[in-house]
């Protein structure tokens, strides 16, 4: 349950950060995802 909520709030971060020309548009979510994913299930 706690990895979904991680993951939300981490895309809720990317959508805004993306909005306000923090992060690229370009910026692939799936690598870090996969990274926190890997390390919460450890």
């Amino acid at each position: 349950m706690i990895v979904v909520v991680a993951l939300v709030r981490l895309e809720k971060l990317t959508k805004t950060l993306k909005q306000k020309g923090i992060l690229e548009e370009d910026y692939k979510e799936e690598q870090y995802t996969k990274q926190i994913y890997s390390i919460t299930v450890e």
